[in-house]
């Protein structure tokens, strides 16, 4: 046994160690099956039980991010040739804590010897690329940013590599053009497999904390997969849906779990979200313009930014939600939004880099930029 075999063998051994919820998440099926499973109450998972595309969404300390990477690991050590994608929402959190947590990982299941599994980081452009190690020809994963932009500049930016797998990570924080976009990419042929067998093989992944009604996460995957099973994960033909609770992770003491749950005793709105794992409530307020505002008459799709007029772009540097917003006035005196830009947990540094970003994709030739402090 050669040292990427013997790696390799670390990693199976490592998922003898996974959760339910992160076995759900790697095989793609109901943790009603992966329970019945490892209760001997059944075999493991069928051909027939298995999800294209599966979402968890978890409470902290779930594991979500554990299971998310082993799963990408896996995916590419194990199915040799494999191409895969990684995305989160901006450059800095993907240097600083997923490749990190991605490496620790492979350190944990080779007892520290994860340059026999992955290789080091390539900065190509705007992407990481990692080679993966298999017992045949080496698979890629790409590390990328979603691209500020508008949709068709987001779509264009996926054009060309046909993946195996995609992983989004923080989905609440992407756009839906990013998950839908790379759906449609799930294209990698296998030699060697028949078309069934290929299509086990791809899979889109998606994890992220929980978020609000309203949210695109919530409204378009969340509350579409209502088919409940009796662990309480929702599926549809394509799509499974995981939830977990921060009691899932048995890696988690009991003291700690219950001094979370102290903490957010009395804020239900938290307590739903960060210990049982569940999305929030959006509180309705009164709108800001109450009915002057008419959407037939103050929105339009044909709105195009003049290059010789300025461009003014409102910031608001918050931590937890920094926002910016692009107008000009044309010639009739009338005030135009163009764009908007929102981020989370950002520093005005990160947050600033990505507003720059924006005017030189959404808005190409510009003559004059002025930014002022505050969107309001």
């Amino acid at each position: 046994m050669n040292k990427t075999e013997l790696a390799i063998s670390g990693l199976r051994t490592y998922y003898e160690g996974l959760s339910e919820a992160q076995l759900a998440f790697y095989h793609r099926v109901s943790r009603n099956v992966i329970h019945d499973w490892k209760q001997g109450r059944r075999g493991p998972p069928q051909p027939g039980e298995v999800h294209r595309d599966v979402v968890h969404i978890g409470a902290l300390g779930s594991g979500k991010t554990v299971g998310g990477l082993f799963t990408a690991i896996a995916l590419s050590c194990f199915i040799p040739g494999n191409l895969g994608i990684i995305v989160r929402k901006n450059w800095e959190s993907l240097e600083n804590h997923l490749i990190r947590e991605l490496f620790a990982l492979a350190d944990a299941a080779t007892d520290g010897n994860r340059h026999h599994l992955l290789s080091k980081p390539k900065r190509i452009g705007g992407s990481f690329e990692i080679e993966a190690y298999t017992t045949g020809a080496p698979s890629k994963i790409i590390v990328k940013p979603e691209p500020d932009g508008t949709d068709r500049f987001i779509e264009d930016s996926f054009k060309g590599p046909e993946f195996g797998w995609f992983l989004c990570d923080e989905l609440s924080q992407l756009r839906e053009i990013t998950w839908r976009t790379l759906q449609g990419r799930l294209r990698r042929q296998f030699p060697g497999k028949t078309h069934e067998q290929a299509a086990m093989v791809r899979a889109g992944l998606g994890m992220s904390n929980p978020t609000f009604d309203g949210h695109w996460l919530v409204d378009n995957v969340a509350n579409v997969h209502r088919d409940t099973d009796a662990i309480g994960d929702l599926t549809n033909k394509d799509t499974l849906l995981l939830r977990s609770t921060m009691e899932d992770n048995p890696l988690l003491g009991a003291d700690y779990v219950e001094a979370e749950k102290r903490k957010y005793k009395n804020d239900p709105i938290k307590y739903r979200m960060y210990i049982l794992g569940e999305d929030g409530l959006d509180i309705d307020g009164r709108p800001v313009f109450g009915d002057v505002f008419k959407s037939d008459l103050h929105t339009s799709l044909s709105l195009k930014y003049n290059p010789y007029s300025p461009l003014y772009v409102g910031l608001d540097f918050g931590w937890h939600h920094p926002a910016a917003v692009f107008l000009q006035k044309d010639k009739q005196g009338s005030i135009n939004v163009l764009g908007e830009l929102l981020g989370q947990e950002e520093t005005a540094e990160e947050f600033g880099r990505r507003v720059k970003d924006y005017v030189q994709q959404c808005f190409p030739n510009i003559k004059t930029v002025e930014y002022y402090g505050d969107p309001a």
